[in-house]
């Protein structure tokens, strides 16, 4: 799937040509790094969950517990868990709805 952006997108503005050119260029070239990150967006996830229970598991340390620092730190780790968590949970579904015999 590629996005062709067109003089149209950007001929509002005022441009001029060259920049409209300039601005359909890096329009397309971050739809691509877009596109690509979506396909690795599960094993990103996958690799933060896991990174993630890591750090939790030295934070959740009682003596790491007293530092407010920690504390925040602790609520962020929880908070980015239940993200990737649910990325992983929905490409699971994803993947194994695709495959019918699982």
């Amino acid at each position: 799937m590629s996005f062709n952006y067109t003089d149209a997108d950007f001929g509002g503005f005022g441009f001029s040509e060259s920049t409209i050119n300039t601005w359909i260029a890096i329009a397309d070239f971050i739809s691509s790094i877009s596109i690509t990150v979506v396909n690795y967006e599960f094993y990103l996830a996958c690799a933060g969950v896991v990174t993630n229970l890591f750090h939790l598991l030295i934070l959740l340390q009682k003596s790491m517990r007293s530092n407010s620092v920690n504390v925040v730190m602790i609520g962020i780790g929880v908070c980015d868990l239940f993200a990737m968590g649910f990325i992983v949970f929905a490409n699971g579904l994803v993947i194994v709805h695709r495959n019918p015999e699982w």
